[in-house]
């Protein structure tokens, strides 16, 4: 009967004198490993960001061309006031073209929308809507009203 109780004492006594924390190569390891894994999720997102941001900011820049062609028009600046929107590229009439992102192109082969001295309302017979388009799909939409109205979304 001596024989169990022998064994039992061992593995108490292996038990009690095994190590009860982390080695610094396990710990580094873990770290590592997170690290690896926030690092994929990080670029991905941003990756994402940034192609959002570059066509919010080209629908920004097209509606300041239009409100500031539209303002010119109201204060009677120049002979003509308008914005010519073609599928790459966008201009404020009398001025260089502004060239949108390689990655973001208009549904317009070539658009003008000319706004008249003093009333400042645009010479369209109804809402023009401008389509800007990302080569991932996204689209944000920019909407002249006949009323002179820039609608966004």
């Amino acid at each position: 009967m001596r024989f169990p109780s022998f064994f039992l004492f061992i593995s108490l006594q292996i038990f009690f004198n095994m190590k009860k924390a982390f080695s610094l190569i396990e710990t580094i390891m873990v770290i590592s490993i997170f690290s690896i894994i926030a690092l994929v999720f990080v670029f991905t997102i941003n990756n994402g960001t940034k192609n959002k941001t570059l066509l919010d900011r080209a629908q920004a820049n097209i509606i300041y061309a239009l409100e500031t062609a539209r303002s010119q028009a109201a204060a009677g600046i120049g002979s003509i006031n308008g914005v010519k929107i073609e599928q790459d590229r966008f201009t404020i009439l009398g001025s260089e073209p502004t060239i949108l992102p390689s990655s973001i192109s208009t549904d317009q082969t070539s658009l003008t929308i000319i706004f008249q001295r003093i009333d400042a309302l645009p010479e369209i017979g109804s809402d023009a809507i401008i389509i800007l388009r990302q080569e991932s799909g996204i689209e944000k939409n920019i909407t002249i009203t006949k009323d002179g109205k820039i609608i966004s979304d």
